[in-house]
């Protein structure tokens, strides 16, 4: 190799071996994804409030437990015929729950209950009569509180208020049952209206002019005494006595008998026995006296060892709310006991009370008392056998 050769490849080697060792630009490192974020720490979020308040809780539990139990036996002096058919295509419409109606008059139907009672043979679910005929169930304590109604936590939709007891709750108001005077409009004309229970006493309604049934059948008159003792006292009905009057058997015999002409007016009797004659065509008219109307009003109790007991409260509100009053009432012709329900008794027994004469319990009690003793029947001069 001659000299020139040799010196290149001195220069080459030389120039690899400087390569090599230069320092080398550091590479870039890849780019990373930025780390995540820490978890933020959420705090619980509270449940959103319920629609629904603890009462409206506690009543939708009852609805529940009475669709599952099915079924409502209701012993019911006032659901009868086409008033209980009414009744049951209402009711079981609106819960899907059977009512059966086992219909009788008061006295016997609560016979039947202390009967089932004393052979713990439980059947009837609810209970509804005259106060009169629910006070000895109450006595005998076989009835429960309903005051949790939510019917009865309505305010300012009542005629009257819907608990004839306020005290325990047990006996609840379903209708208004006006007794008042009642004339024959073509035998009394306008002008000659009476206006007071003391007009009675005047010689032109001397004669049997006036029908009267027994107070042992018919008890307005016990009422008045009951509720006015200072105007319908035992002196006034000594005087009303010996005005001759004409004694039927039963309320609806006075009614018809005025009707008939027979008599120009009675005293007092219940607008409900009447109704269905004004609505015949009867000349029939029912006048407010000044010292007020009486209301003796029937009442419904649900039953201490009801088979069915979510059904029976759910069937003894239902009879307070718009609709039952509606169904029920609106069949029988009848006042309601709320304000937005419309009064279904006819034109002719239709009325305004100028004072309202509402009996309690204690009243009813003793009105009980009064004719199981005869009393008025004594100041009217009738022979009590």
């Amino acid at each position: 190799m001659n000299k020139r050769s040799l010196w290149a490849v001195t220069l080459l080697i030389m120039a690899v071996t400087i390569a090599a060792c230069r320092p080398q630009a550091p590479v870039p490192p890849a780019a990373s994804t930025p780390a995540a974020a820490p978890p933020v720490q959420q705090t619980p979020s509270k449940p959103a409030p319920s629609a629904q308040s603890p009462d409206d809780i506690a009543w939708n539990k009852v609805l529940e437990a009475a669709r599952k139990e099915g079924v409502v036996t209701a012993y019911s002096f006032s659901l009868t015929g086409d008033i209980a058919k009414a009744a049951i295509e209402a009711f079981q419409n609106r819960y899907g729950i059977k009512l059966d109606v086992v219909g009788g008059v008061g006295a016997t139907l609560a016979e039947r209950i202390k009967t089932e009672n004393n052979a713990k043979k439980y059947v009837a679910d609810t209970f509804d009569t005259a106060v009169n005929g629910i006070i000895p169930i109450k006595e005998l304590g076989l009835l429960v509180n309903l005051k949790d109604l939510p019917a009865l936590k309505e305010k300012n939709v009542w005629l009257l208020e819907p608990v004839m007891d306020p005290a325990e709750g047990t006996m609840l108001q379903i209708r208004l049952t006006y007794q008042t005077t009642v004339i024959n409009t073509t035998l009394v004309k306008p002008d000659a209206e009476p206006k007071s229970f003391l007009d009675f006493l005047d010689p032109k309604w001397k004669g049997k002019k006036l029908a009267s049934a027994p107070p042992r059948v018919s008890w307005p008159l016990v009422y008045l005494n009951i509720a006015i003792p200072d105007i319908i006292s035992e002196s006034y009905l000594r005087s009303l006595g010996k005005q001759e009057l004409l004694m039927v058997t039963t309320m609806r015999d006075e009614a018809t008998a005025v009707a008939r002409g027979d008599a120009l007016a009675v005293v007092s009797t219940s607008l409900s026995t009447v109704d269905a004659l004004v609505r015949s065509g009867a000349p029939l008219k029912a006048v407010v006296m000044k010292e007020g109307t009486i209301s003796a009003n029937p009442a419904v109790s649900v039953l201490k060892n009801a088979p069915h007991p979510n059904a029976a409260r759910v069937f003894a509100n239902w009879w307070l709310s718009p609709e039952g009053q509606t169904a029920v009432n609106k069949a029988m012709g009848v006042p309601n006991v709320r304000k937005d329900v419309p009064d279904f008794s006819s034109e002719g027994t239709r009325i305004k009370p100028v004072k309202l004469l509402p009996l309690d319990e204690e009243a009813n009690r003793l009105t009980a008392k009064y004719v199981a003793e005869g009393r008025v029947d004594k100041w009217l001069g009738v022979d009590v056998k």
